[in-house]
């Protein structure tokens, strides 16, 4: 079992790496700040209004739990803890399946420019 010290590692870690899949995927987390205050145990970020059934769906598919945001984020935003016992490489794999699922599952068209 891992000490604290390199527990709170793996967690950093993790963090760094959902904050590269964000990156590359363009996804954003809530908030002007979000990229100062990420969680190191929770990534919460916009899929678009409407998705986040077929996404949890999707993902409950190919065997993963995730969960909606909060509050008036619960129809627009997912999070994913991965403060229990997970390796970063099973967090790889969660992320690798999720771009497959949000790729299949097309945002839906704003009428409003970005």
């Amino acid at each position: 079992m891992a000490g604290r010290k390199e527990r709170f590692a793996r967690h950093a870690k993790m963090r760094a790496v959902g904050s590269e899949w964000l990156s590359r995927e363009g996804l954003r987390r809530p908030g002007p700040q979000a990229h100062v205050t990420a969680s190191p145990t929770v990534i919460c970020f916009e899929v678009g209004a409407g998705r986040v059934p077929s996404v949890l769906d999707g993902m409950r598919a190919a065997g993963f739990e995730i969960a909606p945001g909060y509050g008036p984020l619960r129809d627009s935003h997912v999070r994913i803890g991965h403060m229990g016992d997970h390796s970063v490489q099973e967090f790889r794999a969660l992320l690798a399946t999720l771009s497959g699922v949000l790729s299949s599952d097309p945002a839906p068209s704003s009428p409003f420019p970005n």
